[in-house]
């Protein structure tokens, strides 16, 4: 059986493939915690601001739109970034 040292060297900085996978799904399920906060975030800020100046549901719908937008950006570059360091 080989030992630490050797079962560890080639791998990608010295880590064990399971250290590895555990952290890739680690950052994977994070993404979608990333695109929820950012929908559900514009949208209460949508829904106050509606509220504050009386213009229901319009600025609530734009908002939302463009935190939803932000959201699927952000994923999509933490997914490139994900594939170039895995």
């Amino acid at each position: 059986m080989p030992d630490k040292e050797t079962r560890d060297k080639g791998e990608k900085g010295g880590r064990s493939a399971q250290y590895r996978a555990l952290t890739f799904a680690g950052l994977a399920l994070s993404l979608g915690w990333l695109l929820i906060a950012s929908v559900v975030g514009s949208f209460f800020v949508g829904y106050w601001l509606d509220k504050k100046f009386g213009t229901s549901p319009w600025l609530m719908l734009g908002i939302t739109a463009l935190g939803s937008t932000a959201g699927f950006y952000r994923v999509v570059i933490e997914i490139i970034r994900l594939g170039k360091k895995f």
